[in-house]
Formats: C-alpha cells, sequence, structure tokens
C-alpha cells in the first residue's frame, strides 16, 4: 500500500483512504506502475479494503484490481 500511495504522490498513507475520489487518478496511475504479482492476492485484498472501506474477497490480484479501478471511477 505505501508503494500506491508513494507512486500516486500522496502526502500521508491514509490519503490513499481518507481521499480515494480525490487521488483517484493518481492511485490508478500508482496501480498501474506496479506489477500483478508485486503483492500478493491478500496485500491487494488488504489494499483495496484499505482504500474502499469495503471488506471483499477475491479469487484473483487481477479482480482485486479492477475492482478499485471500478470504484475510483465513480
Amino acid at each position: 500500500m505505501e508503494s500506491i500511495g508513494l507512486k500516486a504522490g500522496c502526502t500521508y498513507l491514509s490519503d490513499l483512504h481518507y481521499s480515494p475520489f480525490y487521488y483517484g487518478a493518481l492511485i490508478m496511475d500508482g496501480v498501474r506502475q506496479l506489477r500483478d504479482n508485486d503483492y500478493s492476492l491478500y496485500e491487494w485484498t488488504d489494499a483495496v479494503c484499505y482504500i474502499t472501506g469495503k471488506s471483499r474477497a477475491f479469487e484473483s490480484v487481477e479482480e482485486a484490481i479492477e475492482f478499485l479501478r471500478r470504484y475510483l471511477c465513480q
């Protein structure tokens, strides 16, 4: 999660949680800079939960990233 925040240019890690729509495009740019296998499914699920405030179960990293993308594009 820290690497997403850094790549998104967030000043604080909490910006991912408290300002996801303000930083949405930057967060997705940060996610795009990562390879799917840089983090485990558990870590992606944790990141989605932290950013969205929604606890979800995913079957793959790709599914977690797609959920995050759709959430940020609302």
